[in-house]
């Protein structure tokens, strides 16, 4: 196993937005086994299963790919509360749902999604018992990580899934509770404000 950090966008994708992105061919071959995708607009491997596509991007590390691949052969329920998830803490209604696996075991959700919120680090030392973290990265974006280990085989995939699932139930039900308090805060506040504007204008 390689000791440098390798890292794959995984991408599951209706199988009504194949036709845009992926040649007819490959599609049906794809409903069979992994499928190579190398032309002027994408690189990786595709593989339909079950009601999705999967796509993976293209790695260095070839033995991370292959067990990545073979992790993901399998369909499982928990893809769908993730789905569900994914889209309720989402910025972008996005039709897709994607995850970064890396290849020291740890799995998160890609960089654009989430922003920071206070208290953030308060709950993220609540939530490291758990290898479930939601991390600041950089220019004010979080991310879900869980951490399964590897090799990664199709429970690990599960847990992972359920992890990060609960970890966007999580982010969105905190981002709505203070979303609530600075309304509720607002409203309480307007009329000192209107007042001390008011008795300002009329000295």
């Amino acid at each position: 196993m390689s000791t440098r950090l390798h890292m794959l966008n995984v991408e599951w994708i209706p199988l009504y937005g194949l036709q845009n992105r992926f040649k007819q061919v490959k599609v049906e071959k794809a409903k069979h086994h992994w499928v190579t995708i190398a032309d002027d607009r994408l690189r990786g491997y595709l593989r339909i299963v079950d009601k999705r596509a999967v796509y993976l991007s293209p790695a260095e590390d070839e033995g991370f790919i292959e067990e990545t691949k073979e992790s993901l052969a399998e369909p499982f329920a928990e893809i769908e509360e993730l789905e569900e998830a994914y889209h309720e803490a989402s910025r972008f209604n996005l039709c897709d749902t994607r995850l970064v696996f890396y290849s020291d075991g740890k799995v998160s959700t890609p960089y654009d999604q989430l922003t920071w919120f206070a208290g953030q680090r308060t709950v993220n030392r609540m939530l490291k018992p758990l290898n479930l973290g939601l991390v600041e990265d950089y220019d004010g974006i979080a991310r879900v990580e869980a951490m399964v280990g590897r090799p990664y085989n199709l429970a690990k995939i599960r847990k992972a899934a359920l992890l990060i699932a609960e970890g966007l139930h999580l982010y969105s039900a905190i981002k709505k509770a203070q979303e609530s308090r600075a309304l509720e805060t607002t409203i309480a506040m307007l009329p000192l404000i209107r007042e001390r504007i008011d008795r300002l204008d009329h000295q």
